[in-house]
């Protein structure tokens, strides 16, 4: 895989800031995160990661969804009936 194949690249070391690397995204990027998620709180999380990629002019790569009253470990359950744990459009 060369350069420009690579999905992300680490920029330089001069380019952090608090302790987060800002990530050049060159391919779509997906981001699922359930809005009840207690082990990785979506406001500390996906919501800061999202302003890092729109930051860095690459917002339009990224495509993000919030699953609201998802968890984290929403996977792990199997319901009999989806449409009664969320509400489908």
């Amino acid at each position: 895989m060369n350069k420009s194949e690579e999905p992300f690249r680490k920029p330089d070391q001069g380019r952090r800031q608090k302790g987060i690397a800002h990530w050049d995204v060159r391919k779509p990027l997906i981001t699922l995160h359930g809005t009840l998620d207690a082990l990785l709180p979506i406001t500390k999380s996906s919501d800061k990661y999202a302003e890092l990629v729109e930051g860095a002019g690459k917002g339009h790569l990224h495509y993000y969804y919030k699953i609201e009253g998802g968890t984290h470990i929403d996977a792990l359950y199997e319901y009999p009936d989806p449409r009664g744990c969320y509400e489908l459009d």
